[in-house]
């Protein structure tokens, strides 16, 4: 009986080692997952910030006087007259 009580310490022990060391492993990953994060967060941040710049109206003016656009001062717009009935 006794010799069974001391297998079941050990075992209980080795176990209790091996579910630490997992712990341990798995806090380990976590910090590296969390700043893996944050650095993707300030990528996305810059990336952001660049299109936010292409975007921006000055550039898109200097983008279309680059390709020869000019603005409309008073554009025409096309009038639909046709009548348009959806069955559904």
């Amino acid at each position: 009986m006794a010799v069974l009580i001391a297998l079941v310490l050990i075992f209980g022990v080795f176990l209790n080692i091996y579910f630490y060391n997992h712990i341990v492993s798995l806090r380990h990953m976590l910090v590296s997952s969390q700043k893996n994060l944050q650095k993707l967060e300030v990528a996305n941040a810059d990336l952001k910030n660049d299109l936010y710049k292409i975007l921006d109206a000055d550039s898109l003016t200097s983008l279309a006087s680059n390709f020869g656009l000019i603005k409309e001062n008073k554009p025409e717009y096309l009038e639909n007259s046709w009548a348009v009935a959806s069955h559904y």
